[in-house]
């Protein structure tokens, strides 16, 4: 019988996380130095899936890509291990509804503390809790700004990509 990874799994386990971490007792608390605590959690992509204006500051994690190295492949294919790489996509989202002055943008800073924070949790969690078929995670590179909501709503915006190692 062959193997599959649990994509969706995966993502439940990285919500599972984050959650432990967003409450006040949290060994690395998701919120910490925010302005407002993270009200949302989700495994959708909100480019896709509207986000009520009440759940943000919001952390989002959904996919972006899965390879498989076909140098571990088999010439039996339904026995043989594999190994891969998944790419999730980790998007933080916070929203202010005014810019006190021209030199401080607090929408900005509070997203960039939440993708720190993202960060850390990741570091202490490389191989998710022992999720099945992942061997380590590591975050690769943060972008700010780029998603597709209106500036004008005054969305501010960061996506971490996690590259998670697999063998399944």
């Amino acid at each position: 019988m062959s193997g599959i990874f649990d994509l969706n799994g995966c993502k439940t386990r990285l919500k599972s996380i984050f959650d432990t971490e967003n409450t006040t007792t949290a060994t690395y608390p998701l919120s910490n130095n925010m302005d407002n605590n993270v009200q949302l959690v989700s495994k959708c992509n909100p480019d896709l899936v509207f986000t009520q204006h009440t759940k943000f500051p919001s952390l989002h994690i959904y996919p972006e890509s899965k390879t498989v190295n076909t140098d571990t492949i088999g010439k039996n294919m339904i026995d043989t291990s594999r190994k891969g790489l998944v790419r999730m996509n980790i998007m933080g989202v916070c929203q202010f509804y005014n810019i006190e002055n021209n030199f401080d943008d607090k929408g900005q800073k509070n997203v960039e503390i939440l993708m720190e924070n993202t960060e850390l949790i990741l570091r202490n969690n490389p191989d998710l809790q022992n999720f099945a078929g992942v061997r380590w995670v590591i975050p690769s590179d943060t972008q700010y700004g780029i998603a597709a909501f209106e500036e004008d709503a005054y969305f501010r915006v960061g996506v971490m990509s996690l590259d998670i190692n697999i063998f399944y």
